[in-house]
C-alpha cells in the first residue's frame, strides 16, 4: 500500500518488549532517576555505541553535505574549467578594458546593485564573464570577507538551462563556502516530499537563496550569471522578477544584504532594462575591436612560426584582411583562424582569405556548402540529435541513435568522431560529448534561410518525432533482449544509449505535437506491465510511487502530458478512464491534463487499487491548485479513501499546511477519523508538524486518543517535538493518560531520550510516580 498506510516503524505499539528490573541511579538531562526506581528500559537497554552521543558538529556537517549533494547538478567550478578548456586560454590583454569602465567601477565600488552586460552573438561575452570571475576571485581572496558566486548557463544541457539550475548552483556554492548557513536550507530537504517540491520550481529555491543572502554573517556577495538568455523563458522570467524586486528603489530587502549581481546575456531581455547596463555593441565597439585585434595578432603570430615564407609583409596582410572582415565578432575571427591553422602554405592561406565572406551567417553558409553531398544525410541526422537532444550526447550514444556502425579495426566511437568532424566547424567534441561550437551555430540551423540548403532545413516537430521513434525502438529492443531483468544499475553500466531513450522518449514525444499519434502502438512491449520502461522510471523518478498511480498507457500519457495520446485513448470505446490517470497527471503537476480527464467523466470520488482518491492524492502531493480544482468540480471534501483517511488527515500527515487551510476553509470535518480513530491532529503530531498542530488547535480540533489510547501528546513526546508538546500542553492535553500498553507521554519521551520534553512534562506537573499496568514505577524524583 502507500507511504501513509500503516503505523510508523517506531510506533510505540511495535516497540520491542521492555525488560524490567532495578537500575543504578542515572541522570536524564537534569532529572535524576533514583537507584531504587523501576523504569522503562527502552532508553537504557542499549549498547555502549548506541548510548555514545554523536558529535554535534559531525551530525551538522552530514546534514550540510546532504543539502549540497541534493542541490548539485553540475559544479560551477567544473563548468567554468570546461569552458576555459574548450575556448582556449584568454589572449593576454583582452577584456582588461572593463576595469576602467565607469559603470563597472560604480558597480564594483558602490552599494548592493545589479549590472547587465549585453552583447550580440560572438562578441566574447563568455570569455569576458570568465575574466570577471577571475578578477573578482582575486578580490575575494585579498579581502577574506567577500564571497564570489558564478554560474555559466548552457542551452544545450538540461542541467544548466533553467532558473532552477541556476539557483541550485548558487546555493550549492554558498553552502560550500559557508556551511553554517545551511540552516536556511535544511528544512526544505527534511524529507523526500519536501525535497521534491523544493527542486521542482523557482520559488522554494529562491526562498533559500534569499534567506541566506539576508543572513548578517554573510557579508558582501558578488555574483556573475553568464548566458541567462540561454535558459528557458518562463523560469528565467520568474528569476529576473525576483532580482528586479530585490533591487527595486526603496526596497527594504536590499538594506539587509550586500549582493552585487552581474548578468551577462544577449540584448533583448527587456526585463533587465531597468538595470545599469554595459553594452558591448555598439557602445564599446572600440574596445571589442581592440580585443579582436589582440586575438588575431596572437593567432597570426603562431601561423608565421610554422609556415615557411610567412614574412612580416604577409603577416600584416593576413592580420589586416581578417580584421577588415570580422565586423567586431570574435566568433567569426575564431572560425577563420581555425580554418587557416589547417593550411600548410601561404598560397593556401591566401586562397582561403579570398573566399572567406563577411558576417557570421555568411560564414555558416560557407561551412554548409563545404559538407560533401554524399555526407549530407548523415550530417542532417547528427544535426537533429545534437540540436534537439535534451542533454549533450556522448560519442557512444550518438553512434547508437544515428546507426553508425563499427568497421573493424575502427570502433563505433571513432567512426562517430569522424562523422562529427565531417560536419564542419558547427560541432565540437569535448570530454567525449558532442556539442555545438557556439550557440549561434545552433541558432543558424534553426533560423536559416532555406533556399540555399533545403536539405538541411530542420523542422522541430518532425525532428522530435524522429527522435521519439528512435528512442521507443531502442526501448523495445532493450526490453525484448533483457526483459524485466534490466534495472537502473545494470543500464548505467552497460546500456548508456538505452539510458537516454528511457529518460527522454517522452520529452521528444511531447514536443512532436499532433504527429506523435503515429507512435501510439499499444502492442509495444515497452507499454505492458512490468516492462523495462517502468523499472527504469523508478530509477529516474525515485520519489514517484508508480505502484500508486498505475502503469496503464493512459496513466503514462497523463503523467508525461502527451495530449494527442490522451485524447486518442479517451476517444476509444475500450478505454477505461480510471482515477490512476488523474493521479499520474497530479504527480507531474499537469493541471490542464486533470481538466481534460475530468471532462471525460472520471469518477472524481472513486478510489484506485491502492486506496487513494484523487483528492487525497493531490493533498498528499501538496498540489494546491489541483486540490482546488477537484473541489470546484465536486469532489467530496470529507470522503474517506481506502484506508479511511480524508484529504484533511492526509494533508496534515504530509505537512501541507496550505492545503490544510484550504480544506478547513471549504468545510472539511476537522475531527473526522479513520478506523483507528486517527484524526488530522494525530496525523500532524505524529509527523511533528507544529504549525499544522497549532492551526488545527486554533480551529477547534478535539484532543482525542486513537483506538489504541495513543494521544497527540504521546506521539509528539515520543518524537521529541518540543514545539508540538508545548502547544498541546497549553491547550490542556492530559499528560497522564495511558495507552493500551500502559505508556504515558513521559515514559515515551524517556524511552526515546528526549530530555527536553521530559523536563517540559515534569514542569507541567505530570505525575512523576505512577504504577504502570505491568506493575513498574516509571521514575521517582
Amino acid at each position: 500500500m502507500s507511504l501513509k498506510r500503516g503505523r510508523e516503524p517506531d510506533d510505540p505499539l511495535e516497540q520491542t518488549p521492555r525488560s524490567d528490573g532495578p537500575l543504578p541511579s542515572q541522570v536524564i538531562g537534569n532529572i535524576t532517576v533514583a537507584s531504587n526506581s523501576q523504569v522503562l528500559t527502552g532508553i537504557f537497554n542499549m549498547s555502549p555505541d548506541d548510548r555514545k552521543p554523536q558529535n554535534p558538529q559531525e551530525v551538522f556537517q552530514k546534514k550540510v553535505d546532504n543539502c549540497r549533494d541534493t542541490l548539485l547538478l553540475t559544479d560551477p567550478d567544473d563548468d567554468r574549467a570546461t569552458l576555459v578548456s574548450a575556448k582556449g586560454k584568454r589572449t593576454s590583454g583582452t577584456c582588461e578594458w572593463i576595469r576602467g569602465n565607469k559603470t563597472y567601477q560604480s558597480w564594483l565600488g558602490g552599494d548592493a546593485q545589479p549590472l547587465w552586460i549585453s552583447g550580440g552573438p560572438g562578441k566574447g561575452k563568455t570569455v569576458l564573464s570568465i575574466f570577471l570571475t577571475e578578477e573578482l576571485e582575486r578580490l575575494c581572496y585579498d579581502s577574506g570577507s567577500i564571497t564570489l558566486l558564478f554560474y555559466f548557463c548552457n542551452q544545450q544541457d538540461e542541467r544548466q538551462n533553467n532558473a532552477m539550475a541556476i539557483l541550485r548552483g548558487l546555493v550549492y556554492q554558498l553552502l560550500t563556502k559557508h556551511p553554517n548557513l545551511a540552516t536556511h536550507a535544511m528544512p526544505s530537504f527534511r524529507s523526500e516530499k519536501n525535497t521534491q517540491n523544493t527542486l521542482a520550481s523557482v520559488h522554494p529555491l529562491w526562498r533559500i537563496f534569499h534567506n541566506i543572502l539576508r543572513d548578517p554573517s554573510l557579508g558582501t556577495v558578488y555574483c556573475v550569471i553568464d548566458g541567462l538568455d540561454e535558459c528557458d523563458v518562463e523560469s528565467t522570467r520568474q528569476l529576473v522578477q525576483y532580482f528586479t524586486d530585490l533591487f527595486s528603489p526603496g526596497s527594504s530587502e536590499i538594506t539587509n544584504m550586500t549582493l552585487k549581481l552581474v548578468i551577462v546575456s544577449r540584448p533583448g531581455m527587456v526585463e533587465l532594462n531597468d538595470f545599469p547596463q554595459i553594452r558591448l555593441d555598439p557602445d564599446n565597439d572600440g574596445y571589442v575591436n581592440s580585443d579582436i585585434e589582440l586575438f588575431v595578432s596572437a593567432g597570426v603570430g603562431k601561423l608565421s612560426e610554422k609556415i615557411k615564407g610567412f614574412d612580416n609583409i604577409f603577416r600584416t596582410h593576413v592580420h589586416d584582411t581578417i580584421l577588415s572582415r570580422a565586423e567586431g565578432t570574435f566568433l567569426w575571427a575564431g572560425f577563420v583562424m581555425d580554418e587557416l591553422c589547417k593550411k600548410r602554405t601561404c598560397t593556401e592561406i591566401q586562397e582561403t582569405l579570398e573566399t572567406i565572406p563577411k558576417g557570421l551567417r555568411a560564414i555558416f553558409d560557407r561551412m554548409m556548402h563545404q559538407i560533401r553531398s554524399n555526407q549530407r544525410h548523415k550530417t542532417l541526422l547528427i544535426f537533429h540529435w545534437v540540436t534537439f537532444a535534451v542533454r549533450p550526447l556522448t560519442l557512444e550514444e550518438l553512434a547508437v541513435v544515428t546507426g553508425i556502425q563499427p568497421s573493424p579495426p575502427i570502433t563505433a566511437k571513432q567512426a562517430t568522431y569522424d562523422e562529427v568532424d565531417l560536419c564542419g566547424p558547427f560541432l565540437e567534441v569535448h570530454e567525449n560529448k558532442v556539442n555545438f561550437v557556439h550557440q549561434s551555430a545552433k541558432d543558424y540551423l534553426l533560423q536559416m534561410v532555406h533556399d540555399g540548403h533545403p536539405q538541411f532545413y530542420i523542422k522541430p516537430e518532425e525532428a522530435h518525432l524522429q527522435l521519439a521513434r528512435t528512442c521507443l525502438d531502442l526501448v523495445k529492443a532493450g526490453y525484448l533482449k533483457y526483459g524485466n531483468k534490466c534495472n537502473g544499475t545494470f543500464m548505467d553500466r552497460n546500456l548508456t544509449s538505452l539510458d537516454y531513450a528511457m529518460q527522454h522518449w517522452a520529452d521528444h514525444a511531447r514536443c512532436a505535437s499532433i504527429s506523435v499519434i503515429g507512435l501510439l502502438d499499444q502492442s509495444r512491449p515497452s507499454f505492458q506491465g512490468e516492462s523495462i520502461i517502468w523499472s527504469f522510471q523508478t530509477t529516474r523518478y525515485p520519489i514517484i510511487r508508480w505502484c500508486e498511480i498505475g502503469n496503464s498507457l493512459l496513466a503514462i500519457s497523463s503523467f508525461f502530458g502527451i495530449i494527442p495520446w490522451i485524447e486518442k485513448l479517451l476517444g476509444e470505446s475500450s478505454c477505461q478512464t480510471t482515477i490512476d490517470a488523474i493521479m499520474a497527471a497530479t504527480e507531474n503537476m499537469n493541471i490542464s491534463i486533470v481538466h481534460l480527464l475530468l471532462d471525460h467523466g472520471v469518477n472524481i470520488n472513486g478510489c484506485n487499487s491502492n486506496g487513494w482518491t484523487a483528492l487525497t492524492y493531490a493533498a498528499a502531493e501538496g498540489h494546491t491548485a489541483i486540490v482546488r480544482l477537484l473541489l470546484d468540480r465536486g469532489a467530496d471534501i470529507n470522503a474517506f479513501d481506502g484506508d479511511g483517511w480524508t484529504a484533511l488527515i492526509t494533508a496534515a500527515f504530509y505537512g501541507e499546511i496550505t492545503i490544510v487551510e484550504l480544506l478547513l476553509d471549504c468545510g472539511a470535518d476537522i475531527n473526522a477519523c479513520d478506523g483507528d480513530d486517527w484524526t488530522a491532529l494525530l496525523a500532524a503530531a505524529s509527523n511533528r508538524n507544529a504549525a499544522i498542530v497549532q492551526l488545527l488547535l486554533g480551529r477547534g480540533a478535539d484532543i482525542l486518543p486513537d483506538n489504541n489510547g495513543e494521544t497527540a501528546l504521546m506521539r509528539a513526546s515520543k518524537k521529541g517535538k518540543k514545539e508540538v508538546v508545548a502547544l498541546l500542553l497549553d491547550c490542556g492535553a492530559d499528560m497522564n493518560i495511558k495507552n493500551c500498553k500502559g505508556d504515558m507521554a513521559l515514559t515515551l519521551a524517556m524511552r526515546n531520550n528526549h530530555t527536553v520534553v521530559v523536563r517540559m512534562l515534569l514542569t507541567h506537573q505530570c505525575r512523576p510516580n505512577y504504577k504502570e499496568e505491568a506493575g513498574n514505577t516509571s521514575v521517582r524524583v
